[in-house]
C-alpha cells in the first residue's frame, strides 16, 4: 500500500506481460528488495544494483505512476495488478477509481527512483585483481551466486601479516585479495577506510574491480 508520503511500498503482481510473478518492496531508507519468477531474493544496497532489462521495465512502469500520484493526497493504493496493467485507487471518501496502465515506458524511471530514494556513496576506482583462495571455500558456487558487490575486511591469520578477505552479502567469506597486492590495501582498512569488489565471473576465476568508497 502506497500512502501520500513515502513511507515504503510493497506490491505483488502477476508478470503476466514479462512472465513470472513478481513481488517487490521498498522500504523509506532506500532498501529494494524484489523476488521474481525463479522465487529468490536479491537486496539493492545504497547505491549498487544490478537488475536486467526485465526488471528495469518493470520498476519503469510502477515508477511513473507513483510520480504522478504521490503528490496527490487523498488517495490510497488499494491493488496494483501488473499482468493485466490496472491500478486500483481508493479515494477518502470510499470511491475507488481504475487506471489502465500503458506497456511503453521510457528505461529512466528505474534509475530516477534508486538515485532518488537511495543513500549516494562515492566510489574511486583502484585497480583490476583476482580473488584468490576460492578453491578452498567449501560451497564456493553457491555463496558467489547473483552477487554483485563484494565487502573487504582485515583478517589477521598466521599466513599472511596483512591478509584481506572477501565476504558476500551474506557475510560469508569467499576468498582473499592476493598477497602481492593486499599490504597498502590492508593498513588502509586498518586506518578506517572502506574497499568494495565488483566481482566478473572469466573463464574459471573470478575477476575483481577494487573501490575505495566515500
Amino acid at each position: 500500500m502506497l500512502i501520500n508520503n513515502f513511507s515504503g511500498i510493497k506490491l505483488e503482481f502477476d508478470g503476466l506481460y514479462y512472465g513470472g510473478n513478481y513481488e517487490i518492496e521498498i522500504f523509506p531508507d532506500g532498501r529494494f528488495y524484489y523476488s521474481y519468477i525463479e522465487n529468490t531474493s536479491v537486496e539493492l544496497k545504497k547505491g549498487s544494483f544490478q537488475i536486467n532489462q526485465k526488471e528495469i521495465m518493470i520498476f519503469e512502469e510502477m515508477m511513473d505512476y507513483f510520480e504522478l500520484l504521490k503528490n496527490q493526497s487523498n488517495y490510497m493504493i488499494n491493488e496494483f495488478n501488473f499482468g493485466n496493467g490496472m491500478l486500483v485507487i481508493q479515494k477518502n471518501n470510499g470511491r475507488e477509481e481504475k487506471i489502465r496502465l500503458g506497456k511503453e515506458m521510457m528505461f529512466e524511471y528505474a534509475k530516477t527512483l534508486i538515485d532518488k530514494y537511495t543513500k549516494k556513496s562515492k566510489r574511486l576506482f583502484l585497480l583490476d585483481t583476482y580473488l584468490e583462495g576460492a578453491k578452498y571455500i567449501r560451497n564456493f558456487a553457491i555463496k558467489i551466486k547473483d552477487e554483485v558487490q563484494l565487502d573487504l575486511f582485515r583478517e589477521f591469520n598466521g599466513i599472511s601479516l596483512n591478509a584481506v578477505a572477501m565476504y558476500n552479502s551474506k557475510k560469508e567469506k569467499v576468498g582473499y585479495l592476493p598477497k602481492n597486492q593486499s599490504e597498502i590495501i590492508a593498513r588502509m582498512i586498518d586506518a578506517g577506510k572502506k574497499f568494495i569488489a565488483v566481482p566478473i565471473p572469466y573463464d574459471e576465476e573470478i575477476a575483481l574491480k577494487i573501490y575505495l568508497v566515500d
